[in-house]
C-alpha cells in the first residue's frame, strides 16, 4: 500500500473538509482544550475505587476539566454528599506551574496509601509525565524521586515504598516493540533516573508488550510477569523483584486470573496436564503448585460460554456470563476444592461489569461493585456485603435525554452458518417502515450503553438503534451477519436499506473499511469509528478489495479516529482512507486536533459527527436534528 508524502497534511485537509461538508465549525473548546457533554459512563457516573478504606472517584468534568481524583466515605457517597476531599487536582497543578496536563493514570502505594504515583498527559506537546503524590497533604510531592517524561504512556506497580516496577517504552529505541508499546519491565528505585533502571524482563522486538505486577493477595513479594505476544497469545511468568524465574505450562492462547496460589484457566484450545484432558471453551481452577506436581489435576469449573468477565478475591471465584443478552454470576470457592456455591440474582441492565470494590487484593473484604445500565437506562452502580450477598443500589446517574414511550427489544436472526445473531433493538413510539436506523457492532468503548449523544442526536429525533454485541472472534464475519440483520429488519417492515447506516468501533471499524468496497447496496452509509487492526497483517489485509472494485461502492464512508486511537492506528486510517480516495471511493475522513485547536476533544464530538454523517447520507430532514455544533455550546 502507498504512504503519502505527507500524511498530517491530507489529514488537516480532508478533517476541515469534513467539517464544511457536515455544516459544522468544529468542537467547542474550554479550559485546556477541553469541553464535555455528558456521553458516558465515565461522566455521567464516574468511577470509583475503594483505596484505604476510603471510596476514590475520578473526575473529569466541566468542574474539573484537567481531571482529579476525590475521596470521602461511602456513607458520604450514598447519600450523594459531594462535599469529599479533592486528593489529586491536576487543575490546580495546572495553574501552579503554567501547564497544560490532563489526569490518566493513578497507582497508590498499599498498605497505608500515603503515596500514589499519577500519570499526566499535555496533549498539544503529545507527551506524558509521572509524578508522586502526597496523599496526606494532597499535594505533589517536593523533591519528586519519581518523576519522567516520555513521549509514549507509561504504567507503574509498586513494590515497596522506595521501588516500583516499570512499564515504558521510555523514548523509544530497544525500550518500544513495534506495536510502540513497552517492551521491557524495570525496576526503578526512589531518586534514581528511570532510564538507568535495571531491566528486570523483556519481550522480542515483534511482541505487543510487556507487563507485570506485584500479586499483593501472596504471602510474599510475588510478583508475575506477562509476555504479551499478540492480542490472542501471552505467556506468564512468577518471580520475585530480581526477575521471573518459571512460565506456568498453560496454554498461550488462555484467559487467566491469578491470586495468590490460586489460578483460573479459561481455554481456547484443547489442553492436557497429568492425565486430565480438558476441551476448548472450559474453565477449569488449579493452584500454581498442582501445574508442577505429577499427581494433581486441574479441577473442571463450566463452560465459558457467554463469558465476560472474572476474578479471584479472598475466597471466591466470580465470573460474569452473559446468556440471551441477560446477564448472571457463577461463584467457586478454590479452598473447597473450587466448589459451586449459589450466587444472588443481578439486577436488570444490558451492559454489565463487576468487580471487587476494593482497589488491592490484600485489602478487600470481598464487597463486589457491579456496574449496569442500558440503552434507555443510565448507569448506576451497587455493591453487596460478599459474593453471596444481594446486591443494593449504591447510586444512580441522572437522565439525559426523554425516554418516555420508547421500546428495548431483544432480537435474534440466523446467519449463512446457520448460527443465532442476537441484537438489541431501541426506538421511539410511533415507527414507521422507513425508520432511520444506526446499526452499532460494538467494541470495548462502544457498548450498548446509556449514550447522550445517540439518545439526543438520533433517538430522540426519531432515529432507531440496533446494539449488536462485540462477541466475535472474527469481525469480518461480524459484518457479514450484518447483512443478515439487514434483512430481518426489511422483511419485518422496520425499515429500507437506503435508511439504515452502519457503525463499527475499533476492530469491527477496521473489518468495515475491509468489505467496503464490496458491500454496495447493503447500506447507505458507512462510519468506521476509531479503527483498530490486530497485527500489521490485518492492516495489510485491508486494502486488499481497494483496487479490484475501483470505485464500485458509491455509498458515503466516513473514518473519524479521536483521542481513543493509538497513533498507529490513526496513521493507518490515514493510508486507507487516502488509498480510498485515489480509487474513487466517496470517502471523508476525519481526526481530532487537526482543525485548527491543537488539543484533546470530547470524544463525544467524533460520534456527533458520525451521525450527522448518517443523516445527510440516508436523507433524514435536518430541521428534525438540532445543528451539529449545538450539542457543544
Amino acid at each position: 500500500m502507498q504512504e503519502s508524502t505527507d500524511e498530517p497534511g491530507w489529514a488537516r485537509c480532508q478533517s476541515m473538509r469534513t467539517l464544511q461538508m457536515l455544516g459544522s465549525d468544529g468542537p467547542r473548546y474550554g479550559h485546556h482544550g477541553l469541553h464535555f457533554a455528558d456521553n458516558d459512563t465515565n461522566r455521567l457516573l464516574p468511577s470509583i475505587t475503594r483505596i484505604g478504606g476510603m471510596l476514590y472517584e475520578r473526575l473529569l468534568n466541566e468542574e474539573h476539566p484537567s481531571g482529579c481524583w476525590r475521596r470521602t466515605t461511602m456513607q458520604q457517597y450514598r447519600e450523594l454528599d459531594n462535599a469529599g476531599e479533592v486528593v489529586v487536582d491536576v487543575g490546580q497543578l495546572n495553574a501552579d506551574e503554567h501547564t497544560e496536563w490532563v489526569l490518566c493514570g493513578f497507582w497508590s502505594l498499599p498498605p497505608k496509601h500515603e503515596k500514589a504515583i499519577v500519570q499526566l498527559r499535555n496533549v498539544a506537546e503529545d507527551i506524558y509525565a509521572l509524578r508522586e503524590w502526597d496523599l496526606r497533604t494532597c499535594t505533589p510531592v517536593p523533591h519528586q524521586e519519581f518523576r519522567l517524561t516520555t513521549t509514549s504512556p507509561s504504567e507503574v506497580a509498586w513494590l515497596e515504598e522506595n521501588g516500583v516496577l516499570l512499564m515504558s517504552a521510555l523514548n523509544g529505541g530497544d525500550n518500544r516493540t513495534q506495536a510502540g508499546e513497552a517492551g521491557t519491565v524495570r525496576l526503578w528505585m526512589r531518586g534514581t533516573l528511570a532510564e538507568c533502571a535495571p531491566v528486570l524482563f523483556v519481550v522480542a522486538p515483534d511482541h505487543i508488550l510487556a507487563k507485570a505486577f506485584r500479586d499483593w493477595g501472596a504471602e510474599d513479594e510475588a510478583v508475575v510477569y506477562v509476555d504479551v505476544e499478540t492480542p490472542l497469545t501471552n505467556v506468564i511468568y512468577l518471580g520475585r523483584r530480581e526477575g521471573p524465574y518459571v512460565s506456568l505450562p498453560i496454554p498461550k492462547t488462555s484467559l487467566w486470573v491469578i491470586r495468590g496460589e490460586q489460578l483460573a484457566i479459561l481455554l481456547k484450545e484443547d489442553w492436557s496436564l497429568n492425565g486430565g484432558n480438558y476441551e476448548a471453551g472450559t474453565i477449569v481452577g488449579v493452584s500454581v503448585g498442582q501445574l508442577f506436581a505429577e499427581n494433581t489435576k486441574p479441577v473442571q469449573l463450566c463452560d465459558s460460554s457467554g463469558f465476560q468477565e472474572a476474578f479471584l478475591d479472598q475466597t471466591h471465584l466470580v465470573i460474569l456470563f452473559r446468556h440471551n443478552l441477560r446477564y448472571f454470576i457463577r461463584m467457586f470457592k478454590p479452598a473447597n476444592g473450587w466448589l459451586e456455591v449459589a450466587a444472588q440474582p443481578l439486577p436488570a441492565g444490558e451492559v454489565m461489569s463487576i468487580a471487587t470494590l476494593d482497589d488491592y487484593a490484600g485489602e478487600t473484604d470481598s464487597t463486589l461493585l457491579l456496574t449496569s445500565q442500558g440503552p434507555l437506562t443510565p448507569p448506576a452502580f451497587w455493591t453487596s456485603s460478599g459474593p453471596d450477598g444481594k446486591f443494593e443500589l449504591l447510586r444512580q446517574a441522572p437522565t439525559t435525554f426523554n425516554t418516555v414511550g420508547y421500546s428495548l427489544t431483544d432480537h435474534h436472526t440466523g446467519n449463512l452458518k446457520g448460527e443465532s445473531i442476537p441484537y438489541i433493538m431501541v426506538g421511539p413510539p410511533g415507527t414507521t417502515a422507513e425508520q432511520p436506523v444506526c446499526l452499532i457492532f460494538c467494541g470495548p468503548d462502544m457498548i450498548p450503553g446509556y449514550n447522550t449523544i445517540l439518545g439526543q442526536r438520533w433517538l430522540e429525533p426519531g432515529g432507531a438503534i440496533i446494539f449488536v454485541p462485540s462477541d466475535y472472534s472474527d469481525t469480518v464475519s461480524s459484518v457479514t451477519d450484518a447483512t443478515c440483520i439487514v434483512t430481518d429488519l426489511v422483511t419485518n417492515d422496520v425499515t429500507v436499506p437506503r435508511r439504515i447506516a452502519i457503525l463499527g468501533a475499533f476492530e469491527h471499524g477496521a473489518a468495515l473499511i475491509e468489505i467496503y468496497p464490496v458491500s454496495e447496496g447493503i447500506f447507505a452509509a458507512f462510519g468506521s469509528y476509531n479503527p483498530r487492526w490486530s497485527s500489521e497483517v490485518a492492516f495489510r489485509s485491508a486494502g486488499r478489495l481497494i483496487q479490484g472494485h475501483k470505485g464500485a461502492q458509491q455509498h458515503g464512508l466516513l473514518i473519524g479516529c479521536n483521542s481513543l486511537s493509538d497513533p498507529f492506528d490513526t496513521r493507518k486510517a490515514r493510508r486507507l482512507g487516502e488509498t480510498l480516495q485515489r480509487f474513487d471511493y466517496r470517502v471523508n475522513y476525519y481526526e481530532s486536533g487537526m482543525d485548527g485547536s491543537g488539543s484533546l476533544e470530547d470524544p463525544a464530538f467524533l460520534l456527533a459527527l458520525q451521525l450527522e454523517f448518517f443523516r445527510q447520507k440516508i436523507g433524514w430532514i435536518r430541521e428534525t436534528v438540532p445543528a451539529l455544533p449545538n450539542v457543544f455550546t
